[in-house]
């Protein structure tokens, strides 16, 4: 448009198109750097037909408008903020058109350079966030491929400057303990399969394996051990029986009694597992149950008399259950064959029951297996009141630490054997759950011998059981051998079969008379008489004390702790030395006496036939006696004393 006026502007060199000349002499406005000046028109230019050798420097600075080159060559693509900002220059214009005007080039000049450094600092920008790109990608790299070199690098083993130290005597005691527990399995005096649940409903956590003709055969050890609990526990335990089993229980070789324990005070809930000692007649057995078949069940058997209910296995064999679990009974008969106990399913129970009924035997004439919390939650429903106490003694004996324990026992021709499992909590490792115990088991003697001190018995049959009852004690702390397994600890004690009499009466009389005895005031004590009752200084002054001499097989050196205890002297029983001469201290002593000195029991010990070469030394000077053999007492120049010349001195 040939009315169309440019006017550059003087601060940054922008064109401004004029399009109408009355415009000019007013204030305008660059609409690149906002600059405000007063609009006027151009002169013209009249040296454009010049030679180029007649141009100044300046002219060919003028003519150099656009921007530099150098920042042009560095762009890669056309900045559109900048293509906005600078409008091509229209081509009528002539490139010598501003030629003369000093103070628009140098402004022109100036701008160029601003738009050349802003266009290289977004270049140098683009640039370091390259590098920064790069550089970040190159480290990730390194660090997975470092995390990978470390995931599968070979495991080392771990090098330490200081070296663990192991408790040597401590990890072969763990050991000896565990072998202690396979000797004590293998020497049992029954070897039969363990307790099974089978015929059992499900979530019995109560669980009474018995064998009932042997505790009622006539003049039977069984028998007699039976008749020291006392006449009231022996009929009720009769009734008993024959209220679940509908038999006497001289009929039947063994029953299982398992209880379903459900909410805080309800009565559990007990099924019986029946084997007879005979095959009986069908008809016999019919009549017994006192009920005809059920025809509800086909599968098997069923007769149903009000809650309870008797299945019927074979003419040996019957169950005993709940009507309510009649049904579920069945349902585990029709899973495998009836008749055979190893066919049927096994019902559960808890963890800690059916793991230590891994390590029972079904031969052995009493088990009780049983969850220690429930123990305590079932008390009031399980036992008679006046059995509270000694029930809640027990379940402070066991502690926090047991989960389940079970105690069996077995009336022998010869020896008496009892054992103790005990399932440890996760809390306590079996090795320091038997420390425990093997600290509570020595310590009963103590504490029951403090409390009977307190009583006063006024029969002289009793009051001489229960004086003996801590003598009892001690002997069986003695025998008794401990060893761990896999999450339990056992405690087996060996005894002549005179022990479970023994035991049993003195823990029946003790108890009774408990129930009798304020254990408020402190023990009385006898002050001594003129008459010489006070405890002699010597040793051989107390020896020569009166005891009650009754042993049955008792193993040496519990007779010697049975001395001891009696006349209140120290003996100790070099082991080593009887093993160098060939003896044990498990040689069995059988003689009664009676009452006499204890001198005569020690001089009946060495009169026996085969005890020739042992010895007996009586220190004086550390208040003890020492039963060794002859060749130690010869190489250690000590003097034996004789004890068949002390008898002749008191017939």
């Amino acid at each position: 448009m040939p009315d169309e006026i440019h006017i550059p502007c003087p601060e940054c060199g922008s064109v401004l198109r004029l399009r109408d000349r009355n415009l000019l002499g007013r204030m305008g406005k660059c609409p690149n750097c906002s600059h405000r000046f007063l609009l006027e028109e151009p002169s013209p230019k009249k040296d454009s037909a010049r030679p180029d050798w007649m141009k100044s420097e300046s002219d060919s600075t003028t003519q150099l408008a656009p921007p530099p080159a150098k920042a042009k060559r560095v762009r890669k693509k056309p900045d559109k903020k900048q293509s906005s900002v600078t409008p091509p220059v229209s081509e009528n214009i002539s490139p010598n058109k501003f030629v003369g005007i000093n103070s628009l080039e140098t402004s022109s000049s100036e701008g160029n350079a601003g738009v050349g450094r802003l266009q290289n600092l977004k270049t140098r920008q683009k640039k370091q966030r390259k590098i920064t790109f790069i550089a970040g990608g190159i480290i990730a790299v390194l660090v997975g491929a470092f995390t990978l070199w470390m995931m599968h690098k070979p495991e080392e083993p771990y090098k330490t400057t200081k070296k663990i130290k192991v408790n040597k005597k401590w990890q072969e005691h763990k050991e000896g303990l565990k072998k202690q527990t396979e000797v004590a399995k293998s020497s049992r005096p029954t070897q039969g399969k363990p307790i099974s649940l089978a015929y059992l409903p499900e979530g019995c956590r109560l669980l009474i394996n018995v064998h009932p003709a042997v505790f009622w055969e006539k003049d039977s050890k069984g028998e007699e051990f039976r008749y020291c609990f006392g006449e009231s526990i022996n009929e009720w335990l009769a009734a008993k029986i024959k209220e679940f089993c509908k038999y006497q229980p001289q009929e039947i070789e063994e029953v299982l009694f398992g209880a379903v324990l459900e909410s805080r005070g309800s009565t559990p809930e007990f099924t019986a597992v029946v084997h007879l000692k005979k095959k009986q007649n069908k008809q016999e057995m019919i009549k017994m149950f006192g009920v005809e078949r059920s025809p509800d069940y086909t599968e098997y058997p069923v007769y149903v008399d009000g809650a309870r209910s008797f299945v019927l296995i074979d003419l040996q064999t019957f169950i005993s259950v709940p009507t309510k679990f009649a049904n579920e009974t069945i349902q585990i008969l029709s899973q495998g064959a009836g008749d055979k106990e190893d066919s049927l399913p096994t019902p559960s129970s808890t963890i800690g029951i059916e793991e230590l009924l891994k390590q029972t035997d079904r031969q052995r004439h009493f088990t009780l297996v049983m969850e220690a919390a429930d123990a305590a939650i079932h008390q009031e429903t399980l036992i008679p009141k006046s059995l509270f106490p000694v029930w809640d003694e027990f379940l402070l004996w066991l502690g926090k630490d047991v989960e389940t324990f079970s105690w069996s026992f077995h009336l022998g021709d010869d020896l008496f054997d009892s054992e103790i499992l005990l399932r440890n909590q996760f809390i306590r490792k079996p090795a320091l759950l038997h420390k425990d115990f093997r600290t509570k088991v020595d310590t009963l003697p103590r504490r029951v011998l403090n409390a009977v001190k307190k009583m006063n018995p006024q029969l002289a049959g009793p009051r001489k059981v229960i004086g003996r009852f801590p003598a009892m004690l001690k002997a069986f702390s003695m025998a008794t051998k401990g060893g761990t397994g896999k999450r339990y600890i056992q405690l087996t004690t060996r005894l002549p079969e005179r022990a479970a009499p023994n035991l049993a009466i003195g823990t029946v009389l003790a108890w009774n008379e408990s129930t009798r005895t304020n254990f408020s005031p402190p023990p009385k004590v006898t002050p001594p008489t003129s008459s010489g009752s006070q405890l002699p200084i010597t040793v051989i002054g107390r020896l020569r004390m009166k005891i009650d001499i009754d042993f049955r097989r008792q193993p040496l050196q519990e007779a010697f702790a049975y001395i001891a205890e009696e006349t209140k002297t120290k003996m100790v029983v070099d082991g080593d030395g009887l093993k160098l001469s060939g003896f044990t201290k498990n040689m069995p002593q059988t003689f009664t006496m009676g009452e006499v000195p204890a001198t005569h029991a020690i001089a009946k010990i060495l009169s026996q036939r085969g005890y020739e070469l042992m010895r007996v030394i009586v220190d004086e000077k550390n208040k003890q006696v020492i039963l060794t053999t002859k060749a130690v007492v010869e190489e250690t120049k000590a003097t034996a004393f004789d004890f068949a010349a002390e008898v002749k001195k008191q017939p």
